[in-house]
C-alpha cells in the first residue's frame, strides 16, 4: 500500500459486510454489526465522544480516519466506523463494528 488507508465508509464495502454480529455462517466468518440511534448531540459532538470512547483515551483503538461527521478505528482484530448526520434538529448516529459489538452498543447507550 502506498501510504493510503482503506476507506471504512465505502458503501460497497459496508453493504457487502452488512450481516448481524452474532451471525456466524458455516465458514466460521463473523459478520458486521450495524446499529443506529438519534441523539441531541451535534454530529461534531458525537464524533468527539467516539474519539474519546474508542481512541487513545478510551479503548485505545487506532484512529484510521476522521472528519467532522465520521471516524474509523481499528485494533484488537476488529474495526469500528461511525458516521453522524444532522437531521430535523437531531443527529443520526450510525456505527459499524467487527469484533467490538459490545463496546459499540455501550457507546450507543452513552449518546442516546
Amino acid at each position: 500500500m502506498s501510504g493510503s488507508k482503506p476507506n471504512l465508509y465505502d458503501n460497497a464495502n459496508i453493504k457487502s459486510n452488512s450481516q448481524t454480529s452474532a451471525s456466524q455462517g458455516k465458514t466460521g466468518r463473523v459478520g458486521m454489526l450495524r446499529i443506529a440511534t438519534k441523539t441531541k448531540l451535534t454530529p461534531e459532538e458525537a464524533i468527539e465522544k467516539a474519539l474519546k470512547f474508542f481512541g487513545p483515551e478510551g479503548y485505545k483503538l487506532t484512529i484510521t480516519g476522521q472528519t467532522d461527521t465520521s471516524a474509523g478505528f481499528e485494533g484488537g482484530g476488529g474495526t469500528v466506523a461511525i458516521t453522524a448526520c444532522a437531521e430535523n434538529g437531531k443527529t443520526d448516529v450510525e456505527l459499524f463494528s467487527r469484533e467490538w459489538d459490545y463496546q459499540v452498543k455501550e457507546f450507543i447507550r452513552l449518546v442516546r
